[in-house]
């Protein structure tokens, strides 16, 4: 079982943002992963109007060999994977790291990032960063086998708006402003950075969890 980190702080102006950023301490979360461990950051608040931070402690358990985590791509993509997949719409084959190939199918999707996860078999938690149109999805599998906690504020010390993900609900400063509380599993988060520095929140419902249509009654012939 792995660990998952991210932060992203975003301002509308990003002359009056701060640059007391902090990601999720690796030491938080080495203890689901010993085999590797990893952070990354991507943009800078206080040039671009946001950064993300981003960290992972990998247990590795598919593939030939560990595949450390955060993994980017050369578009610069980025996807943090705490799972197994184990079919569906997700073929991985013998010995290929399930996060390597997690990662070439999302960035094939486009769009369809909900639409390819929920066709994935398994436990998982996961972020991926779309590079391209600045956009941040989050979620975990329908059953809520792999544990993500939230929290959204305002960080006092970075002076922005921030969005905080974590597979522990790590002990944080006051000045985070906010509190962790569980990912429900039954949609899938989407945070879109829009040109105008502004942040287009959305929470996507699972198609299998919306409610059936009414049944019709019966004709009698």
């Amino acid at each position: 079982m792995c660990g998952i980190g991210v932060v992203l702080y975003h301002s509308r102006t990003a002359e009056a943002a701060g640059s007391a950023t902090t990601g999720i301490p690796v030491h938080a979360l080495q203890r689901r992963g010993p085999d590797a461990q990893g952070e990354l950051v991507v943009g800078r608040l206080e040039v671009s109007g946001y950064e993300l931070r981003l960290t992972a402690a990998v247990l590795h358990l598919r593939g030939r060999a560990c595949q450390p985590q955060p993994l980017q791509s050369a578009a610069g993509d980025v996807l943090l994977w705490n799972g197994e997949v184990f079919g569906g719409g997700v073929a991985v084959a013998d010995g290929e790291s399930d996060t390597a190939r997690l990662l070439a199918v999302l960035r094939a999707a486009g769009e369809a990032v909900p639409e390819v996860l929920e066709s994935v078999h398994g436990p998982w938690a996961l972020a991926y960063w779309h590079a391209a149109s600045r956009t941040l999805w989050y979620g975990r599998d329908g059953l809520g086998r792999r544990s993500l906690v939230r929290m959204e504020g305002a960080d006092a010390a970075a002076g922005c708006s921030t969005l905080r993900l974590c597979s522990v609900a790590v002990p944080l400063p006051a000045s985070a402003g906010g509190e962790w509380e569980e990912l429900p599993a039954c949609g899938i988060g989407c945070v879109r950075l829009l040109p105008d520095g502004t942040a287009s929140h959305l929470w996507l419902p699972r198609r299998a969890s919306l409610p059936p249509p009414p049944r019709q009654a019966p004709t009698v012939s």
